[in-house]
């Protein structure tokens, strides 16, 4: 084909053929790399979401260790706070039952010298019986 002979309609179409061709190789090589790309892309994705869960297992297991550790130190913190309102109520009952043991003993401490006297009357009275 002269470039600078007048084109007829074979030229035409031979050129829109060529130029089909040409189209078609250049869409092929387009998706080719279109492909290539979003298998890359893929993998990137693969390779972020994998660094992605890793980290969000690292954060659980810190969360973990740390909701572990703020549960240790509350549970101590309870505890001693419950010994030691154990121990205010232990001593509030030992002073409540050593008072109400005082009282019952200021009650009867005259007893043995009671005992004593109703004794020596029993005894007069037996002695007096004898007579």
């Amino acid at each position: 084909m002269d470039p600078s002979a007048p084109a007829n309609k074979g030229d035409l179409a031979e050129l829109g053929n060529d130029l089909r061709g040409e189209m078609h190789g250049i869409r092929d090589d387009l998706r080719g790399e279109m492909h290539g790309i979003r298998d890359e892309l893929r993998g990137e994705m693969h390779g972020i979401r994998d660094e992605l869960r890793g980290e969000m297992r690292a954060l659980e297991q810190r969360l973990h260790f740390t909701i572990a550790d703020s549960a240790n130190r509350v549970i101590g913190v309870m505890s001693a706070e419950l010994g030691r309102q154990l121990a205010t109520w232990t001593s509030t009952i030992m002073d409540n039952v050593t008072d109400r043991i005082r009282g019952a003993d200021d009650r009867y401490r005259d007893l043995p010298g009671r005992v004593s006297q109703l004794e020596a009357r029993v005894d007069r009275l037996e002695g007096e019986g004898d007579d």
